[in-house]
């Protein structure tokens, strides 16, 4: 092999390793790219939990005045409230007659019902992207085979943890320490 054939596989060689490094350079700038946008959306999405969380509370004195007021004014402002949550993302937990689920809930009493199944919501939960952004309190059904034993000690007596007609536990009372703890 004469010279020539030499210098031209070297430069072929060359030219190869320059095209490598170029395909790898733009591969790691799209990742660099698609992790950027992934970030940012995740800043957005963080910085959008913050307020929602301010903005709950407001949506719970809603449903607390609808249960006490029939008004359709009322009732269309809490279902644009809910469709303006649903387009950023958040939407309401379902919890009557489903199955308890700790994850999504929090039990704030037991009462005699299916076992394990939600019979009652005192406070509606929200999840944003799919995860949980404040827990529903809900009651729980007891089943049969608990009757007069308390959840948390497993002892006869009371089964109640939150009693929701005791005028020394109100749900207004509830929203406003949850209002307070996340200030």
């Amino acid at each position: 092999m004469s010279k020539k054939d030499n210098n031209r596989k070297e430069k072929t060689l060359d030219i190869e390793n320059l095209e490598n490094q170029l395909k790898r350079a733009v591969a790691d700038y799209q990742n660099l790219e698609k992790r950027m946008d992934s970030e940012k959306r995740e800043w957005i999405r963080s910085g959008n939990k913050g307020l929602i969380l301010k903005f709950l509370p407001v949506l719970d004195i809603l449903f607390l005045a609808q249960g006490h007021i029939k008004d359709e004014g009322l009732s269309l402002s809490i279902e644009k409230f809910l469709e303006i949550l649903k387009e950023e993302g958040v939407e309401k937990i379902e919890t009557e007659g489903q199955d308890f689920d700790p994850n999504k809930m929090e039990c704030v009493s037991v009462q005699e019902g299916a076992e394990n199944k939600v019979l009652s919501e005192l406070r509606p939960g929200f999840v944003l992207s799919g995860q949980t952004l404040r827990p529903s309190q809900v009651i729980v059904g007891l089943g049969s085979s608990h009757k007069d034993t308390n959840p948390i000690t497993n002892e006869p007596g009371s089964k109640e943890v939150f009693n929701q007609d005791d005028p020394n536990n109100k749900w207004e009372d509830m929203l406003k320490e949850d209002n307070d703890s996340q200030n």
